[in-house]
């Protein structure tokens, strides 16, 4: 789509991307989106880090927050 001629395509593509978690129905995921903080502690906490940044960051290149 990055190359495409058709302007309209790829914004109807755009639009569509952008507004995944929010389209209402059975397939709507946009409550699990917005992740409850206290749970995010607790993950971190179970996994033995001081808070959920630091879990998350882990295995990536920044290591820390």
């Amino acid at each position: 789509m990055t190359y495409s001629d058709h302007r309209e395509l790829r914004e109807q593509a755009w639009r569509m991307f952008g507004s995944r978690v929010d389209n209402g129905g059975a397939t709507d995921n946009n409550a699990s989106h917005h992740a409850d903080p206290a749970t995010a502690r607790e993950r971190g906490a179970a996994a033995r880090f001081p808070t959920h940044a630091h879990w998350r960051l882990e295995n990536t290149m920044a290591k820390t927050p």
